[in-house]
Parts: structure tokens; sequence; C-alpha cells
């Protein structure tokens, strides 16, 4: 909404020091004016900023995964579930005409990634953001959903196993890159991969 910037000080959650902003990267507070959409020069586009996320880790544990994504969709039930199947009947609507399905699939997916995260951040959300990928990052959305869909094919077309890798490496997490950290499409697919590498076992289960 522009009433922040780099500068501003702020208090995470457990935290007892305040801290400006520009001190936590997920944040990615652009060099840009207020309102201003993120610039090519944020963090997300950068190398620093991958090789922090490369440097971090997390604890993956599949319970908890279930547990708060049950409690999720639980506190917003119509929405959650509303906006997931009109998404998943577009998608399917999509899907009947090859090539609009590989140009708009995540693009639709990639909207109600970003409605689900905005609402496990505790965002004021609407069924309207389950279409934000329309808006926010159209076109390297559509460039990840032809060129990761593709490969993905080609993938299953040769042998399952390589098809099902890059279906984990690149359309669990690549989608929510583009939309939430402002990555382009294939820093995006590359990121995920690498993240989901260390993972591989239990993304899988």
């Amino acid at each position: 909404d522009g009433r922040a910037n780099a500068n501003t000080s702020v208090l995470a959650g457990g935290a007892t020091e305040w801290k400006p902003l520009s001190a936590f990267p997920e944040l990615f507070v652009a060099p840009s004016s207020p309102g201003s959409n993120v610039s090519s020069t944020a963090p997300g586009n950068g190398v620093d900023f991958t090789e922090q996320i490369l440097a971090s880790d997390v604890q993956l544990r599949i319970g908890s995964c279930f547990s708060r994504a049950w409690t999720l969709v639980m506190s917003r039930f119509w929405l959650s579930v509303g906006a997931t199947f009109v998404v998943f009947m577009l998608v399917w609507i999509s899907g009947t005409f090859f090539v609009v399905g590989l140009l708009l699939g995540y693009v639709l997916w990639g909207g109600l990634d970003g409605m689900f995260l905005k609402l496990t951040r505790g965002h004021t959300t609407g069924f309207e953001d389950a279409f934000a990928g329309f808006k926010s990052a159209f076109v390297q959305l559509m460039l990840f959903s032809l060129v990761s869909q593709c490969l993905v094919l080609v993938g299953f077309l040769f042998c399952l196993l390589p098809g099902i890798y890059l279906m984990l490496a690149w359309l669990i997490f690549g989608p929510l890159l583009v939309m939430d950290k402002g990555f382009e499409f294939w820093p995006a697919m590359e990121v995920s991969r690498k993240v989901v590498n260390r993972h591989f076992w239990k993304v899988l289960l």
C-alpha cells in the first residue's frame, strides 16, 4: 500500500529487537518508489538473494504440513473450497484446448497458490486473489506454465521417473517464487529444483 519502505522499523513475531524492513530479505523491499511494482533489481531476481535461499534450510515435517493445511482450510472453508473448485474447473476446461492449457494452467494455479499464501500470513484475502496471477505476474507465469509443462511432458514420454522428478522440482514451489518473490520463470524453476533436491523424498511423500 506504499505505507512502508526499507527503513520502516518492524518487530518480528517472537522477537524483542526492532529492525528495518530491509533486514528481512523474504519481504523483498525493492529500491523503488512507493506503490510501484517490484523492479528487475529487486532481491527476488538477484543472485545474492538466491544464494541466501540456498544457504538456508528448513525442516520439512509432513505431519505439520497436513495439520497446518487442515487448520487453514477450515478457518476459511468456503473461500478455500470455492476458489479451489473454480480454479480446478477452469484448468480442466482450458486443458481441453491443449495449447491454452499449457499457457494458462499455472497462471491459474499460481494465483490460487498466492491466495493460500496470503491466508497463511493472515492477510485480508478474497475470492479475487485466486486470480491474481492474471494481474501481477501474467507473462512470467505464462512462460513458466508453458516451459515447465512441456519439459515435464517430455520427461513422462521418455520415462516416467524423470517426469515425476521434474513435476515435483518445478511445479510445487515455482509459481510461488514468481508470484510472491518476483522471480522470472527460469530462475524460479532453478531455485525450486535446488531446494526440492534437498528434501526430495519428503516432498514426494
